[in-house]
């Protein structure tokens, strides 16, 4: 077994043990589209790649390794004093009454009680699996009289070592720059710990070093996405909400892991189906309003906009109206993007006097565009903290 210990505060009277370290996974897999004509028969699907692992950080493991070994542990000497003050679930681990002597399984009278406020006051979308174990207070090995142990796991060491250091007001470790994928992991440990203030400052730092605006849709917005959340970043969350309303494909095309925010997606792609199939529907009602003699100038204007809404419908299948409308395939900015590239009916109507006359299926949608673009842009964080 290797382990290593650091001294956050070398006079501390609490030692965290930190098992099966980095295991913890943050880097979601997203499929994106192909790059293909829109409604396309067989559309086809890939990982996306996008770079979240620049600048190379420390891995906190023993020599750096890349891959903690089955035994490994890091151990932190820290001050209880600061956890709890920092942390209102470290404050209810440590608050428990605890006997000097007690066995490494031992628990206070009121352990049941105490674990059910644990995990109630903990994020429903914490991650599972790298749950630290709030019976493991124990008195530790060592020389020193007093001493106590805390076991944790699956946090990844160098993340962990940072968050640590930040609670206790040690900012001359905090680097200028990080990575997203370490950023993320800071990020899931402050918010299962519930210390997102106390380390909110150097978030902060961190974000205005980095572009929190992604380029595309994908895996980075999804990571920045849980970077807001976690630190209740109003602006960015709404940016990035609603990027993946308009431009995001499939909730069963994303795996978060350990990403607390899973019910934050659950809800994003409801308003992304929604709104695709609002779209989809207005577009049918737009054909069938014409075939009744409810919208255009005259019967040949409509019969214009008609012939062409099936000509492009023919061009992007994407478009029609089934009984089960596809939403996987598509995104809802892919779909405004086809009605937008509708080919132009050019007829003179001799009644206007060598005028182009006007009225085209793209005109007429234009309404509905606007409402899914600007529903979309009503995405706030306080609605999903609520």
């Amino acid at each position: 077994m290797s382990s290593t210990t650091h001294d956050i505060e070398p006079n501390g009277d609490l030692v965290v043990v930190l098992k099966k370290p980095n295991t913890t996974k943050v880097i979601p897999e997203v499929a994106l589209r192909c790059k293909s004509k829109l409604g396309e028969k067989d559309p086809t699907f890939a990982p996306d790649t996008t770079d979240v692992k620049s600048p190379l950080m420390p891995s906190g493991l023993p020599n750096n390794a890349a891959i903690a070994g089955e035994s490994d542990e890091i151990r932190f000497r820290v001050s209880s004093p600061h956890l709890k003050l920092a942390s209102v679930v470290f404050k209810k681990m440590l608050n428990g009454p605890w006997k000097e002597g007690d066995s490494a399984n031992s628990q206070p009278a009121s352990e049941a009680e105490d674990q059910m406020d644990l995990e109630d006051s903990g994020s429903s979308d914490s991650p599972v699996g790298s749950t630290p174990d709030s019976s493991s207070l124990s008195q530790a090995a060592s020389d020193t009289p007093g001493d106590w142990e805390i076991t944790i796991t699956g946090w990844h060491a160098h993340a962990l070592w940072m968050v640590l250091h930040i609670i206790h007001g040690q900012y001359r470790k905090v680097p200028h720059s990080v990575s997203l994928e370490f950023f993320a992991h800071v990020a899931v440990i402050a918010n299962y710990y519930q210390c997102n203030e106390a380390v909110s400052l150097a978030a902060k730092f961190w974000c205005a070093a980095k572009n929190m605006t992604p380029a595309h849709y994908g895996r980075e917005a999804i990571m920045w996405l849980s970077v807001a959340w976690v630190f209740s970043w109003p602006n960015a969350f709404s940016r990035l909400a609603t990027l993946v309303v308009q431009d995001g494909l499939a909730l069963a095309d994303i795996t978060t892991d350990d990403l607390p925010i899973a019910t934050i997606l659950e809800n994003l792609e409801a308003k992304r189906k929604s709104s695709i199939v609002r779209f989809i529907n207005a577009l049918a009602e737009l054909e069938q309003k014409l075939t009744h003699g409810k919208l255009g100038c005259n019967e040949k204007c409509r019969s214009m906009m008609i012939g062409s809404l099936i000509l492009e419908k023919q061009k992007y299948p994407d478009l029609i109206l089934k009984k089960e409308i596809d939403c996987r395939r598509v995104s809802l900015s892919g779909l405004i993007t086809a009605v937008n590239a509708f080919s132009s009916i050019e007829w003179i109507d001799p009644a206007s006097r060598s005028r182009p006359h006007q009225c085209n299926p793209t005109k007429f949608m234009e309404p509905i565009i606007k409402s899914v673009q600007d529903d979309a842009k009503l995405l706030k964080l306080s609605d999903f903290k609520n």
